[in-house]
């Protein structure tokens, strides 16, 4: 199967989108455990719980959201890729 060079750069670009989002939700990921931590010591002291718990709550939503867009990255590119397959294989049988 012969891909060109349009359409590896294309996937390429997609797929490192995919690995940054990825690496941000890891990130946003870490920061809401690390906020989850730092709020149960302060479980007596609901202001400071509360905030620390909505920065948690945030950090995860960031996390669903580039888990989100690697998920879109990758069927992008997996789309480019399949199509670019049944084109071939489409050339291939005439």
């Amino acid at each position: 199967v012969h891909y060109s060079t349009d359409d590896m750069d294309d996937v390429l670009r997609h797929l490192q989108n995919a690995a940054a989002a990825q690496a941000d939700a890891a990130e946003a990921l870490r920061e809401s455990q690390d906020w989850l931590g730092r709020a149960l010591p302060y479980r007596d002291d609901d202001r400071i719980a509360v905030r620390r718990l909505y920065l948690a709550h945030s950090a995860q939503n960031s996390a669903a959201s580039g888990l989100a867009r690697s998920r879109e990255e990758l069927d992008i590119a997996k789309g480019i890729l399949a199509q670019r397959s049944k084109n071939n294989e489409t050339a291939n049988n005439r």
